[in-house]
């Protein structure tokens, strides 16, 4: 696409503001007015016929306005100047919200995807971790009752993965802790993929009284190492968006609630679209799947520990960009300081 002369690039910028705020197709008249820059409708006409040929606006139905395509949302995005940047007020109040919860990562999590949503007035998203490179501190293992025991694997930053092993006999406390003691010394300090790809091989050779135990866990471990699919994603609520103009019709919002209803693919959608360094805006046909295509999705990477996670926003292609951008950057870095002082 050529380079947008000065005229164009007002009339389109005012074109696209006006929609976000209005929801409604913006005629040549409303612009003239809007801009006040001396400009006749019939200019404004012509520069939006330009435009359209562009695929920069489009007509919606049978409006004689124009709104906004994906392709001119693109360009509205790459040449935002001014941000909306949170208040040292604003950014406190998100820290007092995640703060009082640090000792519970999964509630942490959630309470962050509610805080984007309020803050918003979209759709807030937090991804946990894979934890594919995150390394596992300790292992423990709990007596739950005479043929059951609780494996607990605790990872940097206070991830916990659990998983109940049944056993066909009752082992007595010095054994457990003898196997604790092995698996601490064999696995603690890896990854979770390297204990994944090498545990059968460490553990091949351990002594006759913990064999029973060590079994065990080689066969029930596989289910405890993989990685979650879709209750690692966390939803805030989607409230604020019955109100909004998009989803009026009951129509509409049974499309979000099946959406948000597939979390493992709104997961993948937010994982491909990421970038892993730097906040990232995904407009309309340029997320991979179909469903996500009527909606705009601005991500941001948090750390927790050693790995990375993902927090993001959904809403309306029309979301006020310059706002929930700063959102969600400021928003990920006050979790990735929480998250390292917990």
């Amino acid at each position: 696409m050529r380079q947008l002369n000065q005229r164009e690039q007002v009339v389109l910028n005012a074109l696209i503001q006006h929609h976000i705020q209005t929801c409604q197709p913006v005629g040549s008249r409303q612009l003239a007015k809007i801009l006040d820059l001396g400009i006749s409708p019939a200019t404004i006409r012509n520069v939006m016929m330009d435009l359209e040929d562009l695929g920069l606006i489009t007509p919606p139905h049978k409006s004689a306005g124009r709104v906004p395509s994906d392709l001119g949302y693109r360009w509205y995005v790459d040449h935002l100047r001014q941000m909306m940047a949170l208040s040292p007020t604003q950014q406190d109040s998100i820290r007092q919200n995640m703060e009082p919860i640090t000792s519970n990562v999964d509630n942490l999590l959630q309470t962050t995807s509610f805080v984007l949503g309020e803050i918003s007035h979209q759709i807030g998203m937090v991804l946990a971790p894979r934890l594919e490179k995150g390394i596992c501190e300790k292992l423990q293992l709990v007596e739950l009752a005479s043929n059951r025991i609780l494996l607990v694997m605790t990872f940097q930053a206070g991830v916990i993965k659990t998983l109940t092993m049944e056993i066909t006999s009752e082992i007595p406390r010095l054994q457990l802790q003898a196997t604790e003691q092995v698996l601490n010394e064999r696995l603690a300090g890896l990854t979770l993929g390297e204990i994944r790809r090498s545990m059968s091989e460490r553990l091949k050779d351990v002594a006759p009284d913990n064999d029973h135990l060590i079994s065990v866990f080689l066969q029930t471990a596989p289910e405890l190492l993989a990685e979650p699919q879709g209750e690692d994603l966390h939803l805030g609520d989607f409230s604020h968006w019955v109100i909004q103009p998009e989803f009026e019709s009951t129509e509409s919002l049974r499309q979000v609630l099946t959406l948000l209803s597939n979390k493992n693919m709104v997961a993948d959608v937010m994982r491909q679209q990421s970038h892993p360094q730097e906040t990232t805006v995904t407009i309309g046909q340029e997320n991979p799947e179909e469903e996500v295509q009527s909606f705009s999705l601005v991500t941001s990477p948090y750390k927790m520990g050693d790995v990375v996670g993902i927090l993001g926003i959904l809403g309306p292609k029309r979301m006020e960009y310059s706002r929930i951008i700063p959102v969600v950057r400021s928003t990920a870095h006050i979790l990735t300081d929480v998250l390292r002082v917990q």
